[in-house]
């Protein structure tokens, strides 16, 4: 029984690999499979004593690993997560009518409120950006990716990094290429 079941979780975890995240989301049910485990071992059992087809089977063990994934990548929202939100969006109102100082300020609130809110630290270093700290827009926009990785926020503060990188890159190298003529 223990090797079918192994076996049924590879599958199962191949198949999650090819959806979106699915890479991401496989490697993280090697490491955490328990919370998932225990309901892919009941849909096995089902599916041995012929209440579901092989198809049920896959269908729903992915289902489930999705269904970790997601709790894993969105938990429920804190007090202090809902805060954070509440002021990186009067930030952005504050952004958006280039009020800079003001708003980094809020940005600056809603990280000390939820430091692991990514969201907040784009926008924090977006309104650095404008404000021409580039030093330190781009430690916020870092801080972004190192505090949740995989989120859509760290996917953009990646983008603002490899650009501001790749715009230094270019005025060294006129730069140099000034000073030798």
């Amino acid at each position: 029984m223990a090797v079918v079941f192994r076996s049924a979780f590879r599958v199962i975890l191949a198949m999650a690999a090819r959806i979106k995240d699915g890479g991401a989301m496989a490697g993280y049910f090697i490491v955490h499979s328990g919370r998932c485990a225990k309901d892919i071992m009941c849909l096995l059992k089902e599916f041995l004593s012929g209440k579901h087809s092989l198809w049920d089977l896959f269908r729903n063990g992915i289902s489930c690993i999705s269904d970790r994934w997601h709790e894993y990548r969105e938990p429920p929202l804190t007090g202090h997560r809902k805060d954070a939100m509440r002021l990186v969006n009067d930030g952005v109102k504050l952004y958006n009518a280039k009020k800079y100082e003001e708003a980094v300020k809020v940005f600056k609130e809603a990280t000390e409120c939820d430091a692991s809110y990514a969201r907040a630290y784009v926008y924090l270093g977006n309104t650095l950006y404008k404000r021409f700290e580039h030093g330190e827009a781009l430690n916020a926009w870092e801080r972004a990716i190192s505090v949740d990785p995989l989120s859509k926020a760290a996917g953009k503060a990646r983008a603002k990094v490899d650009h501001v990188k790749s715009q230094n890159q270019m005025a060294i190298r006129d730069l140099h290429e000034g000073l030798k003529k």
